[in-house]
């Protein structure tokens, strides 16, 4: 038997966003006040983008989505973005990660 890195035609993947701990107001080193602000967390990995819905006004939001994407060849990394949600103003990016896939997966392929 032999093994590949190549993906079959139908590996997925999926990824759950649970919450946000830790987070500061921009420049201060404190945390948003007891009402918070509104976040939502982006996802993207290769073509696909999928979003979570926007919390409510609290200081530690939670969402526990799950989120199933397809894999190719070509797909190799994961950005996570944490947007503060404005009504009036364009939505502030507040936190990135980026990732490979190989540093998610253990040898059976599993997270």
């Amino acid at each position: 038997m032999s093994t590949s890195n190549e993906l079959t035609e139908r590996s997925e993947v999926k990824i759950v966003i649970e919450n946000l701990k830790y987070m500061e107001e921009k420049g201060s080193g404190r945390t948003p006040g007891p009402k918070g602000r509104k976040y939502f967390v982006k996802l993207v990995l290769g073509n696909e983008i999928r979003q979570t819905a926007i919390s409510e006004r609290i200081s530690a939001p939670s969402w526990s989505d799950t989120f199933e994407f397809s894999l190719t060849n070509n797909t190799s990394r994961l950005v996570l973005e944490v947007y503060v949600h404005h009504r009036v103003r364009s939505d502030g990016v507040v936190g990135r990660m980026e990732m490979s896939l190989e540093s998610l997966f253990g040898q059976e392929g599993e997270l």
